[in-house]
């Protein structure tokens, strides 16, 4: 295990990139009554998304119109079989807004790219809702807030990016039932209290950044624990101990 301080950003894109490549890649067949209802539900989820953009300085969402398949829109991915979204990319587009609750409604997504943009509010999506959800990456934006408590119900989630923002509040406990975490990063936040025991049960972690944040207490030995992580940092809060020797 490494021990690290380094910038999470470029990390974070290349295995994010990876990982949307090869979900969209693969998906199974459904029967065309359900496509049919299921894609006024992604498009009016879609659209309503697009009513909370104030600004958009780059037009990135001009093509998100009736004049083609809302699969063929500016950073939307669609299954071949099913023609469900299962990613939204609009990553460092320079959007501003609210992130409409209405994305709950993308029930296929597996892929939530929406970083370095200037989005602000509560994220009040209802995570129940996505369940196939793989990778949420909303770091550089200016949500605040908890965490919220319906990601528990993510069980595949790969990669949580939400550093850069100003969500507050404790930890939250139950990113250590997320047993598929890869890649967590909650820094450069306004997060308090101390550091879950919990996060030790994220047996697959392999990079974790809290630094710049208000956390205080011991350094949990747990990190010894994690024999796959390879960069961590947690500079910048009010920590005290040693790190584990193994």
């Amino acid at each position: 295990m490494a021990a690290a301080s380094l910038s999470p950003f470029p990390i974070s894109f290349l295995l994010c990139c990876f990982l949307t490549l090869t979900i969209v890649l693969g998906e199974e067949e459904v029967s065309p009554a359900f496509v049919s209802l299921s894609n006024v539900t992604d498009e009016f989820a879609l659209l309503s998304f697009k009513s909370q953009v104030t600004r958009d300085p780059y037009n990135v969402l001009s093509n998100w119109n009736s004049n083609i398949s809302f699969c063929q829109w500016n950073g939307v991915s669609c299954s071949r079989s099913s023609q469900r979204v299962v990613a939204l990319n609009l990553t460092n587009k320079a959007l501003e807004g609210t992130l409409s609750p209405y994305i709950s409604n993308l029930s296929f997504l597996q892929v939530l790219h929406l970083s370095n943009n200037s989005f602000h509010g509560h994220l009040l999506v209802d995570f129940t809702h996505l369940p196939s959800l793989k990778i949420l990456s909303i770091w550089g934006n200016h949500f605040k807030g908890l965490i919220p408590q319906t990601l528990s119900h993510c069980q595949g989630l790969q990669t949580l990016s939400a550093g850069g923002n100003q969500f507050y509040g404790s930890i939250p406990k139950f990113l250590g039932s997320l047993s598929e975490l890869k890649y967590l990063n909650i820094g450069g936040n306004r997060l308090t209290g101390t550091i879950p025991v919990a996060l030790g049960n994220i047996s697959k972690l392999e990079w974790f950044f809290v630094s710049e944040n208000q956390i205080q207490g011991n350094i949990p030995s747990m990190f010894g624990s994690l024999t796959h992580l390879m960069a961590f940092s947690m500079e910048r809060n009010n920590l005290t101990g040693t790190l584990p020797e193994s």
